[in-house]
């Protein structure tokens, strides 16, 4: 087996990859493990390595270890996916570190020691166009966060979780909103206005906030929360159990609307800045599909992906009578 540890030394504030890389060298040079240690060098580079290892791996066991943010994660992912010897792991050295949030003890995912000694277990991949991410899609006043977000991180003691709360309040000045037509399996698009919309193989995004509270990586369905435009007044009222993943609520019906789903449809008014993996770019469609057990990822020891409660009443199952995958 060979283990590619692959560090994006720009992740969160790259105040960490030195020290990282020496504890990974000491314990895997200890241990006599077949290694390799590869820094990024811009956009894509952890993906096209990814690609080529694989093109050359001639059927041999690969485990990489992506350490980044969750947008490292996402280009390695795409970069391995498709290898059936390979499997991804993620080293969480980034800004909102929100995928590992979704398994028991995330702390466990920083030693190099547990990420060695951790199982692969099967998770689902949402495909959009040719690419694919591994935990959340969200458009709106969430993906206007994200684009503050990745200037305020630069700035001195505004790292990890300040620098979103900060964003979240640069963007709720402006309450920017997105409007355009949405489908489910298939079904009839209804033109929407909506404060945000996100999509979720996880159940996280920005920094902790659980947008997607009953979505779980391996359960073969997408996730969507729908957030109705509203005042600032309202949203002030509500971002906290948006935040906490218990907005679900009969009381809340009239401002969020929850559909699990295989496949999502969007066609918005005008071209518009989606957040993917927390990168962000701009699409005037897009099309989501789940792909059961499309990857292979790593776990490191002591954890396990978290099991989540079913869905409340209230949740809308477009998937349930639709056509399988």
């Amino acid at each position: 087996m060979k283990y590619h540890f692959v560090l994006n030394p720009a992740a969160g504030q790259g105040d960490r990859i030195d020290g990282l890389e020496k504890e990974i060298r000491s314990l895997c040079t200890e241990r006599g493990l077949d290694f390799t240690v590869y820094r990024t060098t811009g956009r894509y580079d952890a993906e096209r390595y990814a690609k080529e290892v694989c093109a050359a791996c001639a059927g041999e066991e690969i485990r990489f270890y992506f350490a980044g943010g969750d947008g490292t994660f996402n280009e390695g992912v795409n970069g391995m996916f498709d290898c059936p010897t390979a499997s991804a792991g993620v080293i969480p050295i980034g800004t909102g570190n929100d995928f590992v949030r979704n398994f028991s003890r995330p702390e466990n995912f920083r030693s190099v020691a547990a990420q060695v000694a951790g199982e692969a277990v099967s998770c689902d991949l949402v495909r959009y166009g040719d690419r694919v991410f591994v935990n959340m899609f969200n458009t709106g006043l969430d993906c206007q966060v994200a684009s503050y977000v990745s200037e305020l991180k630069k700035k001195p003691l505004l790292g990890g979780s300040a620098a979103y709360l900060a964003g979240v309040v640069k963007a709720f000045a402006k309450m920017p909103g997105i409007s355009g037509s949405v489908s489910f399996d298939g079904g009839e698009q209804v033109h929407r206005d909506l404060q945000l919309l996100c999509a979720g193989n996880g159940s996280y995004c920005g920094g902790g906030f659980m947008s997607a509270p009953y979505a779980q990586l391996s359960d073969g369905r997408l996730d969507v929360c729908l957030v109705k435009r509203v005042g600032r007044g309202t949203f002030a009222r509500v971002i906290g159990s948006y935040k906490k993943g218990t907005h679900i609520t009969e009381k809340n019906a009239k401002i969020f609307q929850y559909v699990a789903c295989r496949r999502m449809e969007l066609t918005f008014d005008e071209p518009t800045e989606i957040c993917i993996d927390g990168e962000i770019e701009t699409v005037s469609d897009l099309k989501l599909e789940i792909l059961p057990g499309a990857c292979r990822i790593l776990v490191p020891a002591g954890s396990e992906i978290l099991k989540k409660e079913p869905l409340p009443a209230m949740a809308v199952s477009a998937a349930r009578d639709a056509a399988p995958v």
